[in-house]
């Protein structure tokens, strides 16, 4: 056998390779320029820009700390293995912090006191790492719901750090690039909005969130926000300000943002605005004529306004509020509180309703008021339904639901057991709008458990046009379930297939996605499914929902648990499978 020729990549600075032992004679010779396109992407900076928006996306706010940890690493490697590729990895690897902690660490003359960051230094020198870096970042902090950098608070920052820093800058920007800020969670000390932000404020600034109580310090309206305003005007275009339930806020917050009238997104969640005029909430919509999608979860006292302005429309104001394409409003009670303008109630695409208490009794008589309301929202598409108690016996889940297209139920405790009625047979009967539908309960314990596996048959009956679907379902294997000895489990499974194969069963759902959450009960209902009964489950599944694509955790942060790891995810490869072989069937036949 002939020897093959052997490469090496001796020249980390060279994108060529030497060959280490040449090839015999005989052997064909690499074509001319055989490595041409390899060296023309490695002199291009915009392909190595995408290559490594490949190994870690430009806002990679959506992805978990652990994948955001591997592809910092690896663009620090591809920094380090080649002068060509340095710039575009480092461009990457700087482009996203969650906090300042890293800038600060390659400072000159900085000092760790012990838990904090000082800095003695008096000027930066042209060269300065710290310039070269913080000229690369993009986005800055972590947004809410993420874990990107969630961790232990290992080191902080002296506020001294900043003054310093904007002593030095002296109205030049050590941020130019800068268009994303985050200020919370690792950035959540109040001061910081104080000390920081005035280094921050870059001239390309589009959006920026404050969440946290620093947000109900009366700085933050005086001085932080009028800051943000006065040199952020021209460029902002989305503003998120929220504060912890039971955080005040001041009056004059509103002030500031009637000046920004390049918004095109706002977002203000103030659960318990004492001291806030109502009325400014109406000089908002007034004030930004670019505003597109708005979000409000804004509460007075008794959750009533006594203001009469609050129950007229946009025409009776003299409001032109066309432009809202995206309106959520949150109310914190079973009535549609009072804090919501009648204004946006005609234009509400997303309602988000907090019921504090148990819904127990049957009747459906508490919500007949806000199904009133509901039906002159023409608009209404999403709505939220979180219940802080026990759901037990009752139709408010359906009068609810009425024409909207995404529908979700999330429950503290889920107490009836006849839960599965209400959501295969009422909620998805006759509603042909309805595309997405969840139901959950945050309970670990009590009477409901999910509803039976059985039950999904239903879903693809009536619920012809769900596109997404999200269910806790009981153990595969318990006494309430489908019977409790294995034996008995793959005698129904078996029956199952064959009723639908004798009947030449025929879905027309469209459901495309399902994500699904198994309860336990006991170790036993932890067991692993035998093949023959996972098999006959792959295929029921794919008969009932030919048009799925996949099935996942009801949470992605569940992949690991036993419910997927151990028995869903191996169902689902065999649910893929079969619809291949199908699809291949039908193919074939034409």
């Amino acid at each position: 056998m002939e020897a093959l020729p052997m490469y090496c990549y001796r020249d980390p600075r060279s994108i060529n390779f030497v060959r280490a032992a040449p090839a015999p004679a005989e052997s064909p010779a690499r074509p001319p320029g055989a490595f041409r396109g390899a060296a023309q992407v490695f002199r291009t900076q915009e392909l190595l820009a995408l290559i490594c928006q490949e190994i870690l996306p430009g806002d990679p706010t959506s992805l978990s700390r652990a994948r955001v940890l591997e592809g910092r690493k690896r663009l620090r490697d591809l920094a380090l293995t080649c002068s060509t590729t340095k710039e575009a990895a480092l461009n990457s690897l700087w482009s996203y912090l969650d906090c300042l902690l890293p800038l600060v660490k390659v400072l000159p003359n900085v000092q760790l006191i012990g838990n904090t960051y000082h800095f003695r230094g008096t000027s930066l020198p042209p060269d300065a790492a710290f310039r070269s870096y913080a000229s690369r970042l993009r986005i800055l902090g972590v947004p809410l719901g993420s874990d990107v950098g969630l961790r232990a608070a290992e080191k902080v920052i002296a506020p001294q750090v900043y003054v310093v820093l904007a002593r030095i800058a002296a109205g030049d920007h050590f941020f130019p690039g800068l268009r994303t800020i985050f200020f919370g969670s690792r950035l959540l000390d109040p001061t910081v909005h104080t000390a920081a932000l005035p280094i921050l404020i870059s001239p390309v600034l589009e959006k920026i969130t404050f969440f946290g109580k620093g947000v109900s310090r009366p700085i933050f309206a005086s001085y932080s926000l009028p800051l943000l305003a006065e040199q952020s005007r021209d460029t902002l275009k989305h503003l998120t300000i929220e504060t912890p339930t039971g955080e005040p806020v001041a009056q004059d917050i509103f002030a500031p943002i009637l000046l920004l009238e390049e918004l095109e997104t706002l977002d203000l969640r103030f659960p318990e605005a004492t001291g806030i005029e109502p009325r400014s909430l109406l000089d908002i919509l007034g004030a930004l004529p670019s505003l597109r999608i708005l979000t409000l979860d804004v509460h007075f006292p008794q959750h009533q306004v006594p203001n009469r302005y609050f129950s007229q429309n946009a025409s009776q104001l003299g409001l032109r509020i066309g432009g809202l394409q995206s309106v959520h409003l949150f109310s914190r009670c079973q009535k549609i509180c009072g804090c919501l303008p009648g204004c946006l109630l005609e234009r509400m695409t997303h309602l988000t309703m907090i019921v504090n208490e148990s819904m127990l009794e049957d009747g459906g008589e508490r919500f007949n008021h806000n199904r009133g309301v509901l039906s002159r929202a023409s608009n209404l598409r999403k709505l939220d339904l979180v219940v802080n108690g026990t759901v037990g016996e009752t139709r408010d889940l359906t009068l609810l639901a009425g024409t909207v297209e995404e529908y979700s139920v999330d429950a503290t405790a889920i107490e009836d057991p006849d839960a599965h009625n209400c959501i295969t047979g009422k909620l998805v009967h006759n509603r042909p709008a309805l595309k997405s539908l969840s139901l959950s309960s945050r309970s670990r314990s009590g009477g409901y458990q999910g509803i039976p596996l059985t039950c999904i048959q239903h879903i693809a009956n009536d619920g012809r046009e769900i596109n997404h679907l999200a269910l806790e379902f009981l153990p595969l294997l318990c006494p309430n379930q489908i019977g409790e000895p294995r034996s008995i489990v793959a005698d129904i499974l078996r029956g199952w297939l064959r009723q639908l194969r004798s009947t030449n069963y025929k879905s027309r759902s469209k459901l495309r996605t399902l994500a699904i959450r198994e309860r336990t009960y006991d170790s036993f209902s932890r067991a692993s499914l035998s093949v023959e009964q996972g098999n006959a489950l792959a295929q029921i599944l794919d008969i009932l929902f030919p048009s799925l694509e996949s099935i996942r955790p009801f949470v992605d942060s569940e992949a690991t648990y036993w419910y997927w790891s151990g028995r869903w995810l191996e169902i689902e490869t065999l649910r893929k499978t079969y619809k291949a072989l199908r699809l291949a069937q039908t193919s074939s036949s034409r």
